[in-house]
């Protein structure tokens, strides 16, 4: 066990601790000698500072996506040799933009156009002030949001407008990120980085060892799981918790091996989960479009397989309806989508799905690539976790009321919650990832009362 008074938090010395109870001696020894040489390493051949101009990267998050990007594009900048500083929104004034010349903004939209609950006092105060920005600044947005929702990145939208409006200089268009945002973001990254690192000739950095703690020993040994490379975990346990004498709720408890992946998480982390699409679902979305489900599709094996698997084949949005518009030049969807018919557009997107807008907006079906071209990544689903790493060690506990329900002639189900209850089976694998939440954490210490 590592010792409370060792140089680590008790997340870190979890993770120590059960890397190293897993590994025979002989891997302890030689992990060992790895780790002292690469400290004597890491000492003998510090990181040189970056030696071109300075770069802000401003940030404002919700879930904590906007914060890891703006961490990855500094290390992309330091790369190319700039100085980039990392700020969050939740810490300055929009005064703070002032003295900056050289500006990334990171920022989500969270729910219908709001702004990130850390970084509200900031947006508001920085769309209602005049400031006086430097006449050098220059900058770019990219803006995190859900094409689910009709003011899709309306945060980013509205900062990219108004840093604009006060004589700043846009060096690289917006980019708007749905919730696929690493492709994306990784475009705009590049094209602003070659921008603001024009001219500047980075030194390559030194070879070390990264001594950096990330839930294990060394960042460079340890896996950071996401939604392109999940955690493929064991179901072990699952159980009705409800009544089945009458009872019209239907909540399921789920445990679920971590075992072996290194993840560690704290009470305020949820755990995400990504999906599967139900069959009869699929099959319902393949009879609306009157398409053959074993068509075979690039990178999978057959039509079926994708829409299961890769796609939201659910959620309807204006966006979806504005696609399917192009697509077939309905009249009665091109009213529908008219600016005087908002009232009726949110009243047909209410209970319904896609596999509503394509009977009613296409009845005579539509091609493979053109129902693919409507749809966007299956987004995962944030589930709050119901237990203590301290009492479980390598597992994670859910609690899950499961969706169904019925509208417009149709029966309807949750994607995620219907998953586990009706297709995941014990001893089956489930792919998830932990979501932290450093903006929601119990505090240090355990004099401080709290309200549960």
């Amino acid at each position: 066990m590592i010792p409370d008074h060792a140089p680590f938090t008790p997340e870190q010395r979890r993770a120590i601790a059960s890397l190293v109870a897993a590994l025979a001696p002989e891997q302890r020894f030689w992990l060992g000698g790895f780790l002292s040489a690469g400290a004597a390493g890491a000492a003998v051949a510090p990181a040189r500072p970056a030696k071109g101009p300075k770069l802000t990267i401003l940030y404002g998050t919700e879930s904590g996506n906007a914060e890891k990007l703006a961490d990855l594009t500094s290390k992309e900048a330091a790369k190319r040799g700039l100085k980039a500083t990392i700020t969050n929104m939740a810490d300055v004034e929009p005064s703070f933009l002032e003295k900056v010349e050289n500006l990334l903004v990171i920022v989500s939209t969270w729910g219908e156009g709001d702004a990130p609950e850390s970084a509200e006092k900031f947006h508001k105060a920085f769309l209602a002030n005049d400031l006086k920005l430097s006449d050098k600044l220059r900058y770019s947005v990219c803006a995190l949001g859900d094409t689910a929702y009709e003011k899709f990145c309306q945060v980013g939208k509205e900062v990219d407008a108004r840093l604009e409006a006060l004589g700043a200089t846009r060096v690289v268009d917006r980019q708007d990120c749905d919730v696929a945002y690493k492709e994306p973001h990784a475009k705009w990254m590049q094209a602003a980085l070659d921008v603001f690192a024009a001219g500047v000739s980075a030194e390559p950095e030194p070879v070390g060892f990264d001594f950096s703690l990330n839930g294990f020993v060394g960042a460079s040994t340890s896996t950071e799981y996401d939604r392109d490379q999940p955690f493929a975990a064991e179901l072990t346990e699952k159980g009705l918790l409800n009544d089945n004498r009458g009872s019209i709720k239907e909540t399921w408890h789920y445990e679920i091996s971590l075992e072996g992946s290194g993840i560690t998480y704290e009470p305020g982390d949820a755990l995400a989960v990504v999906p599967v699409n139900a069959p009869d679902v699929v099959d319902g979305v393949l009879a609306a479009a009157k398409l053959d489900g074993a068509a075979p599709v690039e990178k999978f094996g057959c039509l079926r397989e994708a829409l299961a698997e890769e796609y939201d084949i659910t959620t309807l949005s204006k966006n979806l309806l504005e696609k399917l518009n192009a697509l077939t030049g309905s009249d009665k969807l091109k009213t529908l989508l008219g600016e005087e018919s908002k009232d009726a557009l949110k009243d047909y997107i209410y209970g319904r799905e896609l596999v509503d807008a394509i009977t009613d907006f296409a009845p005579d079906g539509l091609t493979a690539g053109q129902l693919l071209g409507l749809l966007r990544q299956l987004p995962q689903r944030l589930y709050s976790i119901a237990s203590s790493q301290a009492a479980v060690e390598d597992a994670v506990h859910l609690t899950i009321a499961s969706v169904r329900y019925e509208s417009h002639g149709r029966k309807r189900k949750g994607v995620a919650s219907t998953y586990l209850a009706d297709l995941a089976n014990v001893g089956d694998q489930v792919k998830v990832f932990v979501q932290k939440n450093k903006h929601f954490r119990l505090p240090e210490s355990h004099d401080t009362p709290i309200i549960m």
